[in-house]
């Protein structure tokens, strides 16, 4: 399973060499490790299967951090109340200087 997956997970597999190489090469400090820590590793086969299970946690967790990054971004495209009076706004502006325009061509320059 971890075999073959990428080039990313080429360092974690040998970190997982590594350690299983340190988990047989001191028996008695891996066995005060493994009674302080919460899951329990025995064999470089456990170690192998804990390190497959926190994989898959993280990687359900950046699943979702990305999934609410992208709806994020996605409500920040949208326009809000304050863009869409200002457009409103701009449209008005446009047409009051064309009615501007338009009354001074009828008027015929006359200003006063």
């Amino acid at each position: 399973m971890i075999i073959g997956q990428g080039k990313g997970m080429a360092w974690q597999v040998a970190l997982l060499l590594a350690l299983c190489w340190l988990l047989l090469s001191l028996p008695a400090v891996a066995e005060e490790k493994a009674a302080a820590a919460s899951p329990s590793v025995e064999s470089c086969a456990d170690l192998a299967a804990l390190f497959v299970r926190q994989e898959e946690h993280t990687s359900r967790e950046l699943r979702q951090l990305k999934r609410d990054l992208a709806a994020l971004s996605q409500k920040l495209e949208e326009p809000g109340t304050s863009e869409i009076f200002g457009g409103i706004g701009y449209i008005f502006g446009i047409f009051g200087v064309a009615a501007y325009v338009a009354s001074r061509r009828r008027d015929g320059g006359r200003g006063n």
